[in-house]
């Protein structure tokens, strides 16, 4: 019973996000349709670096955020929320002054507005704050102040894509909503004091390391597709449709492992080992279900959905499924064990250590076997994160 217990309370966590992470895949075979593979392999180079300084722009919040919520006094959350916010702006809009002209560069003219748009819209998510009601262990606020909303606009963006065929209307829907998202959450939960602006450029500086090797895991998945357009431009649309599946893979993971990371801290000294126990169980489980989805959307696109250039082939699908598998295991090490015992600088050691094997490993692998070769990297590069973490927490245990 207690079991079933937390997999109904990890339900509560998952469900929003899920909803949210999958919606997306409904959006691709109408991207398809409306703008041709060429247009996708064109947009989904926005899109790889959008999402990649979307993981810039949380500045490791995501990460380290609910562990300091729960820790917090309820007096001191509207401050560090608003803080928060104010970092994570600043960064966005940096990061999309320099992101601009690199992709008017190397995109086509055709698909540029919309590619920045939908870069810009991406990269906006990384000041969204599921962490924070994650960390305050109330999943249903996730639901109704990121989650639903986001869904919404996606679900008003594809109407209009269908309806007008304007990518950059689609795209420019996309950017709005996302910051709406903030506004609202800014306007309701946190406070911006005068001296907030100060605490946010030092915060910037504290969250610099955890970014900066977020941002080295990034490039060897999210933004993954620029190393493959500088190797095999050929194989872009169906690397970028991969590693879309990928990303909505483990934004499924993500709620269970910020609810879980808040769950380990609240415990008593004496119950960290049960708190561990039941942590690496419901993360074995979601990553159960996210790997069977991967393998339904990944199937379930066909040739007959995408066409043959883009549609996945078997192989890919469950390199795909092993990669969200290895993911979820490095992360309950992080979790459960790294970052409660202190050991932050490990974890984020671990993640650059396999992102830069991902990084060679990527362009290596499109090199001799194209997208599949590419995929293989990836793979190889989370699982080099799992090895590494294991390593450090077998050290620590003696």
């Amino acid at each position: 019973m207690k079991l079933l217990a937390r997999l109904w309370r990890g339900s509560e966590y998952f469900v929003p996000t899920a909803l949210s992470a999958l919606a997306p895949l409904v959006a691709i075979p109408v991207i398809i349709s409306e703008t041709g593979a060429h247009g996708w392999a064109n947009l989904a180079l926005g899109q790889s670096l959008g999402a990649g300084l979307g993981v810039f722009v949380s500045l490791g919040w995501g990460l380290t955020g609910p562990t300091d919520v729960a820790r917090l006094k309820s007096t001191q959350l509207r401050h560090y929320l608003g803080v928060s916010i104010t970092a994570r702006f600043i960064v966005f809009v940096g990061t999309g002054i320099i992101s601009i002209p690199i992709l008017l560069a190397i995109i086509d003219r055709q698909f540029a507005s919309a590619s920045v748009l939908w870069s810009l819209a991406l990269s906006a998510q990384g000041v969204s704050n599921a962490w924070f009601f994650a960390g305050l262990g109330q999943p249903r606020k996730i639901l109704v102040f990121d989650a639903l909303p986001r869904m919404l606009g996606l679900i008003g963006s594809i109407a209009i894509l269908s309806i007008s065929g304007s990518a950059v209307a689609f795209a420019g829907i996309l950017l709005l909503s996302e910051l709406l998202i903030v506004a609202v959450v800014a306007h309701r939960y946190a406070t911006f004091r005068k001296d907030c602006l100060r605490e946010a450029l030092a915060s910037v500086k504290d969250q610099l390391p955890i970014a900066l090797s977020s941002v080295a895991g990034s490039l060897a998945t999210r933004s993954s597709p620029l190393l493959v357009a500088l190797t095999d431009p050929g194989a872009v649309g169906q690397f970028a449709l991969a590693m879309r599946i990928l990303q909505a893979a483990r934004t499924t993971l993500k709620p269970v492992i910020n609810m879980l990371q808040g769950w380990v801290v609240r415990y008593a000294a004496s119950q960290s080992k049960r708190a561990r126990t039941s942590l690496i169980i419901l993360i074995g489980y979601s990553a159960i279900v996210a790997a069977s989805l991967v393998i339904t959307f990944g199937l379930g696109l066909g040739e007959k959905v995408l066409g043959p250039e883009i549609s996945l082939q078997e192989i890919q699908v469950f390199l795909i499924a092993a990669t969200v598998v290895m993911v979820a295991a490095s992360s309950a090490l992080a979790i459960g064990f790294l970052i409660p015992d202190g050991r932050q600088n490990h974890a984020a050691a671990a993640i650059t250590l396999g992102s830069i094997i991902s990084i060679l490993a990527t362009i290596g692998g499109s090199l001799s076997l194209a997208a599949t070769g590419a995929m293989l990297g990836v793979l190889l590069g989370q699982a080099s994160v799992l090895v590494v973490s294991t390593g450090f927490v077998i050290r620590a245990s003696r």
